[in-house]
C-alpha cells in the first residue's frame, strides 16, 4: 500500500488505517492512525472523530505490543467522552474499561483496579 502524504485528509489516512488493519499490517495501521488524530486535532467540531480515532489507534498499538503508548490516547478520549456525555454514560464506561484493561496487561495494577 503506497500512499502520497501530501494533501491527504484526514478521512483518507482513516480509510488506509482500516485497510491496513484488515490486512493485518500494524505497523502501517499505526501510522495511519496517527496521521489520523494530527490531524482531527486541528480539525474544529471533530471531537467525536478525534475521540473514535484515539481509541483506534490505542487498540493498534495495544495489538503491536505497545500498550503502554495506548494510555495517555485513551486518557484524551475519556476526557473528550466525559466532556461531551457526562461520567455516567455507556461510551464512557467503554473507554474507562479499555483503559484498565491497557493498565493491567501494562503490569500496572493500581491503575487498572481504579478503572
Amino acid at each position: 500500500m503506497t500512499m502520497n502524504t501530501m494533501d491527504m485528509a484526514w478521512t483518507d489516512y482513516k480509510q488506509s488505517a482500516l485497510q491496513a488493519e484488515a490486512a493485518g499490517n500494524l505497523d502501517l495501521a499505526e501510522k495511519c492512525w496517527t496521521q489520523t488524530v494530527m490531524l482531527l486535532r486541528k480539525e474544529q467540531n471533530a471531537l467525536q472523530s478525534l475521540s473514535s480515532a484515539l481509541e483506534r489507534l490505542a487498540t493498534t498499538l495495544a495489538n503491536n505490543n505497545k500498550a503502554p503508548h495506548a494510555i495517555p490516547l485513551l486518557v484524551e478520549s475519556l476526557e473528550i467522552k466525559c466532556k461531551a456525555l457526562g461520567n455516567n454514560h455507556p461510551l464512557v464506561a467503554q473507554v474507562e474499561n479499555d483503559l484498565a484493561r491497557i493498565y493491567f496487561v501494562s503490569n500496572q495494577l493500581p491503575e487498572a483496579i481504579s478503572y
